[in-house]
């Protein structure tokens, strides 16, 4: 033993030192060696002390995991059955030497409305080999570890990747899968109502938030002046002339002041009478009214003191300021949004309804069209899925997760990429009292874990500003990615918020770069980013996810 033969070693020193006949040197050791005899000694024992109590804590950490496990088996297990495992599962995992009178109990708590709870309990003796000549024989250590469960709900919100990009190398096909197995087993995990809430966020450029969405929470124009203007009434409706599909492109062409003229030459040949029964210039010109009506020629209306008003002919203008744009009736309008403005693009801040600030709190509608393609109409052969907000995966039968799991299964892929909207939007599925998708209230009797889940197989390509990306590729602001450096603050504002954020990057063969953004969404830890580089690795990561999601609460 280390402390024995350390001692042998201090005995032989002593011995020789007190041979010593050069002046005071050896009886002034002597009297030194005695204090310093005792701390060394002290320090060895004690250390060997907290070695075997780290050790033993370790162990009765796997024990109460075990023993709860079984507990969750065995609802109706005693403390007696319970000491009885805790006993076996301890002595298979403690090999520390130099302990004696090792007792070892556990007590389990049924849950009564506020979780279920295993304790276990252990003590010993520490040999000791200084502090024995001090009278101090054994030196007793003891620590215990309790697991709880039940009292602990969780809400998870699922960010998923519904790109065009998705669709290759099986990725979709493989994430819906994974996807619903996770929900499945969440579900199963939860024993009543109220245990597990998933919420679904498909995104691409942009989210969907279905058709029936309330409308009061939607931004429909840009304010006056705006250039590009980006929302739903300056990019759906009719032009009085021509086939301009944007208000911007209908005001700014040239047309006929005279409605029914499409060239400027017939334009200018045209004209209109301020008597519209009148058509030619001639026919016009000669006529008029008088203020006596019972007089309809000149000459009889000034000579019975009428005033006679001769009709006016208008010539035919031709230029910009004679069209006018008819915005889509918003009934029309699929669910789709883009970003809020800036800053709320980053912030949860709850959107008040009639909001017509210049930066609004509102959603900007968007139809997300590319080509013909609409992905937010819903017979689009590709279509972007509606957000599902927080479900009970207990309620009503298990309808939640039918709900949730068909959502899944009837993903596609779309667009370009745009992590940003969609962890926003996870954001606000997670918030108890933002409308419009509100998570239901928390009760108080419980603990309450909130997480994002988010899948990306790609880097940022556009979002709803065309200065930061076109849907190939990210543009630079003041030498950072445009898209990335505001999702940057929208993670970290989500993080301070007290959820945990997993990140997963489907990168297949290491064809991209490894996603910085997606690794700093990431909340710290180990196994809260993961980069796979083949579609059969979903199914796995989603797997890590749920293991430290649903791991039991331990407590010393």
């Amino acid at each position: 033993m280390f402390g024995k033969s350390l001692l042998n070693s201090v005995r032989h020193a002593a011995a020789s030192l007190i041979r010593a006949d050069r002046g005071n040197v050896a009886m002034m050791f002597a009297i030194a060696l005695v204090p310093m005899f005792g701390i060394i000694g002290t320090a060895i024992d004690y250390s060997r002390a907290v070695a075997a109590r780290t050790a033993m804590q370790a162990a009765l950490d796997t024990v109460a995991l075990m023993v709860s496990k079984d507990a969750q088996a065995n609802p109706s297990m005693t403390s007696a059955q319970a000491t009885t495992a805790a006993q076996k599962y301890f002595n298979a995992l403690y090999k520390e030497g130099g302990t004696t009178d090792v007792v070892i109990t556990a007590t389990y708590t049924p849950n009564s409305g506020k979780g279920s709870a295993v304790q276990v309990n252990g003590s010993a003796s520490v040999a000791t080999d200084f502090l024995r000549y001090a009278g101090y024989v054994d030196m007793d250590i003891g620590t215990s570890s309790t697991t709880k469960w039940g009292n602990t709900r969780k809400r998870v919100a699922m960010v998923l990747d519904n790109t065009g990009s998705m669709s290759d190398n099986g990725k979709m096909t493989k994430m819906k899968a994974a996807a619903t197995d996770m929900v499945t087993q969440l579900a199963a995990l939860a024993k009543t109502p109220g245990d597990v809430y998933v919420s679904l966020v498909p995104f691409a450029k942009n989210v969907n938030l279905g058709a029936d969405f309330d409308k009061r929470y939607i931004k429909w124009s840009s304010p006056a002046g705006t250039s590009n203007p980006d929302t739903w009434d300056e990019n759906n409706g009719t032009c009085s002339v021509g086939s301009s599909s944007t208000k911007t492109s209908c005001l700014s062409q040239n047309a006929c002041s005279i409605p029914g003229y499409t060239s400027k030459n017939s334009c200018q040949s045209a004209g209109v009478c301020s008597n519209t029964q009148y058509t030619s210039q001639s026919s016009c010109t000669g006529a008029g009214t008088c203020s006596k009506p019972q007089y309809t020629s000149k000459s009889s209306c000034q000579s019975n003191s009428g005033t006679w008003t001769a009709n006016t002919w208008t010539t035919g203008s031709w230029g910009k300021g004679y069209t006018t744009w008819t915005p889509s009736d918003h009934s029309k309008w699929n669910g789709c949004v883009m970003d809020r403005d800036q800053d709320y693009d980053i912030a949860n801040t709850a959107p008040v309804p009639g909001d017509t600030s210049d930066v609004s709190t509102l959603f900007p509608a968007q139809e997300y069209t590319q080509g013909s393609t609409n992905y937010c109409k819903s017979s689009s052969n590709t279509y972007l899925q509606p957000i599902i907000p927080m479900t009970d995966l207990q309620a009503n039968g298990g309808s939640g997760l039918t709900k949730l799991t068909t959502a899944i299964n009837n993903m596609d892929p779309t667009g370009g990429t745009n992590q940003a909207i969609g962890i926003a939007w996870g954001w606000q599925s997670l918030n108890t009292t933002n409308a419009p998708i509100p998570a239901p209230s928390k009760d108080p009797n419980y603990t309450y874990q909130d997480y994002m889940v988010i899948l990306s197989d790609g880097l940022n390509t556009q979002n709803r500003w065309p200065s930061y990306g076109n849907g190939s590729s990210q543009y630079t602001c003041n030498g950072q990615p445009c898209i990335d450096a505001r999702q940057k603050k929208l993670c970290d504002a989500i993080k301070a918020n007290n959820i945990t954020v997993f990140t997963i990057q489907v990168n297949i063969n290491k064809a991209d770069p490894t996603s910085s953004i997606l690794q700093s969404c990431a909340s710290s830890g180990s196994g809260t980013f993961q980069e796979i580089t083949s579609p059969n690795d979903i199914a796995g990561a989603f797997a890590n996810i749920l293991l430290q999601i649903t791991r039991l609460q331990i407590s010393h």
